[in-house]
């Protein structure tokens, strides 16, 4: 049952070693038990289940499918393949570092490489090419500085409202009389 289960769920069948792989992954590290059936190799046992699998010319072993199984078979062969996706390479910044004896010790951050000593001879680097930030970075410089300046005219209209609501008061001269006789009078007002 279980050697049928795997070829149903197989969309173009399995070779005899992906089977055995299978088999073992579903089954708990187990083998298949051709022995305990009593044949002396898997191809052998393999053909002897000539009732639920057969061998195509090429050597894949697909399931013979029964009522029982054709549902599960027809949505299995309706799958898609899974396209192979092509890996891109995305061009990591390269950092050049120039010491005191004029020679540059070039990285490159991707591959992880040893750095290797440039002379001055080979030395073709110009200053924008010593470190340039990322378009990411870039990017959220960009969002900050909008995000500034939006609160900066935020506040230049908010104190503009609070400037012309703002009622006038005039200039007067404080001296301690008038202070104690200003405290006194709110003493009176709480009681």
């Amino acid at each position: 049952m279980e050697i049928r289960s795997l070829l149903v769920s197989s969309q173009n069948g399995l070779l005899e070693n992906e089977l055995c792989r299978d088999y073992s992954l579903f089954n708990s590290q187990r083998s298949l038990p051709y022995q305990t059936f009593g044949y002396l190799t898997i191809t052998d046992f393999l053909n002897s289940l000539n009732d639920i699998l057969y061998r195509s010319p090429d050597g894949y072993i697909h399931p013979i499918v029964d009522q029982s199984t054709k549902h599960i078979f027809k949505l299995v062969q309706q799958q898609r393949t899974k396209k192979k996706t092509t890996k891109t390479k995305i061009k990591q910044q390269e950092y050049k570092y120039t010491q005191q004896s004029k020679a540059i010790i070039t990285c490159n951050k991707q591959k992880r490489a040893v750095p290797s000593i440039i002379t001055s001879s080979q030395q073709m680097h110009r200053a924008d090419d010593i470190i340039k930030p990322s378009p990411m970075v870039k990017q959220m410089k960009i969002m900050y500085e909008n995000k500034v300046k939006k609160e900066a005219q935020s506040f230049v209209r908010l104190k503009s409202t609070i400037k012309d609501a703002a009622p006038k008061f005039e200039q007067i001269k404080l001296t301690n009389d008038f202070l104690r006789n200003l405290l006194i009078h709110f003493q009176r007002q709480q009681q």
